[in-house]
């Protein structure tokens, strides 16, 4: 498609540096192709497709200019505009990531600007009570913030350029497992940047609160374990139940190289997301394994009669929606995966394949996630959740009373018979 390139760049393009040259990018979005669309436009040398990148930059005198894939290597910087003039550089070579600290940067302005605006409020106040008196002469000159006011109106823009350059990397014949995979988890990560609300003093405390939330069920319940109102759980008992279901199934694990599955299992907080609606254990308390396609075949065959169709299937639907939540190729149909849970002898095991092939998980089925709630996990915090500094003081002297003092009965070291008369 064609497009009025000198008229796009006018009201779309962005400040840049390529190649160590101060230059001009056009993110080509779905949305700028509609907008500028001339059919007598100039020809970049390949027909523009959502994803693309227009550069330009002075040679010598001379515009020049070329197409480039931010998924290629490429000497790129965004150069963010400051308030006294001058820009900062941010590198771009990886446009994802560069899209992420300017959404955090994004972030921090504004609530730099919310900072300011009492600030400057008090300060005129002063300066008008100074004036009064003749204290003071001239004008009031408030503070700037960091970044010139339209610093950031492109990040929209650009994570829609990512997004739309993701897309077509699932289809890319050239990349194969490695960027099918690349391209998911890097969805997960401007996902989550572009819709981050808080700053990230104020994502520490929410994250702080929920973890001290976390510990503090979890010293309660080792409470209820220690007083006997709870039988203790048997974890020699469970590894020697998750040890024979797996043994029954001679698997090998071999088949899929560690460099087609790292890329998604590496990642921590894309395995915490995907095992929530599964089981309350963390990850790294969870067994795993990659699987050839004969053991792949070999756990459907031997475990299909122990399928969970029903809280299974519900799990199974919850993590689908979330990585859609996170993922938008999982909704759009780019990337694909497909679960089964099976349950047996107290152990279940979920059995997962994509395009980086399969991968089986095993824990006890007493741990399973069974009060998850999908609506949750769907929202984004905000300022409501941010706990005040006093809440989590609040929370830290409530785990450490719990450390302390387990609330069992005391035990002073002597039998009631014996015990001497008070």
């Amino acid at each position: 498609m064609s497009i009025d390139l000198n008229r796009a760049f006018r009201d779309a393009g962005l400040n840049a540096k390529y190649e160590n040259s101060p230059a001009r990018i056009l993110p080509v979005t779905a949305d700028v192709l509609a907008r500028f669309a001339d059919e007598n436009g100039q020809n970049p040398g390949k027909q523009l497709v959502p994803g693309d990148v227009v550069v330009t930059w002075m040679d010598n005198g001379r515009r020049s200019g070329r197409v480039v894939d931010i998924a290629a290597n490429n000497d790129l910087s965004l150069m963010i505009r400051k308030s006294d003039g001058s820009d900062q550089e941010v590198a771009a070579g990886d446009m994802v990531s560069a899209i992420a600290t300017l959404a955090r940067m994004a972030v921090s302005d504004r609530k730099e600007r919310e900072r300011l605006h009492e600030i400057n409020a008090a300060a005129a106040a002063a300066h008008e009570t100074a004036m009064v008196r003749g204290e003071v002469t001239g004008a009031f000159e408030p503070r700037l913030p960091t970044y010139a006011d339209d610093a950031f109106v492109g990040v929209a823009a650009l994570g829609e350029l990512a997004k739309q350059r993701l897309g077509r990397e699932y289809s890319n014949p050239f990349t194969g497992v490695a960027g099918q995979s690349q391209a998911a988890l890097d969805e997960f990560k401007l996902t989550k940047a572009l819709r981050a609300t808080l700053s990230h003093d104020e994502l520490g405390r929410v994250e702080e609160a929920r973890s001290l939330r976390a510990e503090i069920a979890q010293l309660r319940a080792n409470q209820r374990i220690e007083r006997g109102e709870v039988a203790e759980v048997d974890h020699e008992d469970q590894a020697e139940r998750m040890s024979g279901v797996r043994d029954a199934l001679r698997l090998t694990g071999a088949g899929v190289s560690p460099a087609q599955m790292s890329a998604v299992m590496g990642n921590s907080e894309l395995m915490v997301l995907s095992m929530k609606p599964f089981t309350t254990l963390a990850p790294h308390q969870v067994r795993g394994q990659r699987l050839g396609p004969r053991d792949a075949n070999t756990v459907l065959e031997k475990m299909d009669r122990y399928e969970d169709t029903e809280w299974g299937a519900e799990a199974i639907r919850n993590v689908r929606a979330l990585l859609s939540d996170r993922m938008p190729g999982t909704s759009e149909g780019s990337y694909t995966f497909n679960a089964k849970l099976f349950s047996k002898d107290g152990v279940d095991m979920l059995l997962v394949g994509d395009q980086a092939g399969a991968a089986l998980y095993m824990w006890d089925r007493s741990t399973r996630a069974t009060d998850f709630n999908l609506q949750d996990h769907l929202q984004n915090p905000t300022l409501d959740d941010v706990p005040t500094v006093e809440e989590i003081e609040a929370l830290r002297a409530e785990v450490t009373n719990l450390r302390y003092d387990n609330g069992a009965e005391i035990d002073f070291g002597f039998d009631e018979d014996d015990a001497p008369g008070l």
